[in-house]
């Protein structure tokens, strides 16, 4: 009988040590996924801004057409407001609404360059 329960508390003391040590890997695996979630925000966020930043200087390869400015500087303060001594975050209602705001500035420009092609289109043929 004495066996027995000293098997026992031998397969306790296995099960105990492996739950410890799944334990231990679980939060290890837990601190790799945060590390790579932060290096994939600032990888993302490095290819916003070098994408906004050759928006800026523009893509023609001679330099002559349009340029849009101030991309990546509208990017750098999208969701703050300026208040008294300094910025802070945007409320989600705020943010909500400078959201209707883009999307219907995206509109509007959206409209403005379809009629541009349809002009164009219409020179051309």
């Amino acid at each position: 009988m004495a066996d027995g329960a000293h098997v026992q508390l031998d397969q306790d003391s296995d099960v105990e040590t492996l739950t410890l040590a799944l334990e231990k890997r679980a939060k290890w695996m837990k601190t790799q996924l945060t590390k790579l979630e932060e290096l994939h925000r600032d990888i993302n966020s490095a290819a916003v801004r070098a994408v906004l930043s050759l928006n800026d200087r523009g893509w023609d390869a001679r330099g002559i057409l349009s340029k849009s400015t101030g991309s990546l500087e509208r990017f750098e303060q999208f969701g703050t407001v300026q208040v008294e001594g300094g910025v802070r975050g945007m409320s989600l209602a705020e943010l909500t609404e400078a959201l209707k705001e883009a999307r219907r500035q995206e509109s509007e420009v959206e409209m403005q360059l379809k009629e541009v092609m349809k002009l164009n289109a219409l020179a051309t043929s």
